[in-house]
């Protein structure tokens, strides 16, 4: 018989669509409590097909980078009467799980409460690929509407080489939508290929940790076409005013006491201004945006 897979195509979709002080937002980060064979707060692909036990998932105790226990992910294929060979990757995530392994469909949904914004996720990891295979580690934020989940921002970390020793890696959050989210789910596998997907690979996961940088936005209206985005990495904000024509506008800059301390002119029309805060001391700030017909658009940030 063929061999049959789990497809990974909404592995794909999850990460596609979808000086930093640490918190540990992220439920039984450090995989230390276990239960029923999986790691609690976590959910696996992990499963009885025909009487057949698929344990992919499993407890790590003998290397764990911090405390007593990691997490370990494999890629493996039994066979099973009267379906044939069937090939599973290691899987978790935060959210829910509807797979099945014969019609080949999945689905990943849904996550935890959250309602901050992270600058990264970082954490641990071990990685020994089969020929040919590589993975990703990833999170995405989403808000419900009232009527779909939109989909906010995420981060994916790609490992497409061995790594035999703990490696500590750092994924930066992309954001489309600059709101607080309610949900957050993180995912991880031991592959990350569709097609022709090799046995074996092993990935090996501790102490996840979503980092938060140097500035924050207070108290955020959220108007619908102006948005101000921190950039920790780079040390400036990312300033955003959608339009539908050219609007010339200056962009403005204010301590808390009211005084201008930076000022420049910006053509907004799919063009985002930049500003650097790296000279700024720690502070309550004010950012302005003053169009050309008169409207204005205000934001307080605060920079730790």
């Amino acid at each position: 018989m063929d061999m049959k897979k789990i497809t990974f195509l909404l592995i794909a979709t999850f990460f596609i669509a979808s000086l930093a002080q640490a918190q540990e937002d992220i439920p039984n980060n450090g995989f230390e409590e276990w239960s029923g064979g999986e790691p609690v707060d976590w959910n696996t692909l992990d499963q009885e097909i025909v009487g057949t036990e698929f344990d992919m998932v499993t407890q790590e105790n003998e290397n764990a980078y911090a405390g007593d226990a990691s997490v370990r992910m494999e890629t493996i294929s039994q066979y099973v009467f009267p379906l044939g060979d069937i090939l599973m990757p290691g899987f978790i995530t935060l959210g829910e799980i509807e797979a099945d392994p014969i019609t080949q469909e999945g689905e990943v949904y849904g996550g935890v409460p959250y309602t901050d914004n992270p600058q990264s996720m970082s954490g641990y990891y071990k990685y020994d690929p089969a020929e040919g295979d590589s993975t990703v580690v990833g999170m995405v934020l989403y808000k419900w509407n009232g009527e779909t989940r939109d989909t906010l921002g995420g981060a994916a970390f790609e490992i497409e080489e061995e790594a035999t020793e703990w490696t500590e890696f750092e994924a930066m959050v992309e954001y489309s939508i600059w709101e607080a989210p309610d949900t957050m789910n993180v995912i991880a596998s031991s592959t990350a290929i569709e097609d022709d997907t090799p046995i074996g690979s092993v990935l090996y996961l501790d102490e996840l940790t979503f980092n938060y940088g140097p500035t924050s936005i207070i108290e955020p209206d959220f108007q619908a076409n102006f948005r101000v985005y921190p950039e920790s990495y780079s040390k400036r904000f990312r300033i955003e005013l959608e339009t539908d024509e050219m609007i010339k506008g200056t962009v403005q800059l204010f301590n808390i006491q009211g005084r201008l301390l930076k000022s420049f002119e910006h053509a907004f029309y799919h063009q985002q201004a930049f500003m650097s805060y790296e000279d700024l001391p720690a502070g309550i700030y004010i950012i302005r945006v003053v169009t050309q017909n008169g409207r204005t658009f205000t934001q307080k940030v605060e920079i730790h």
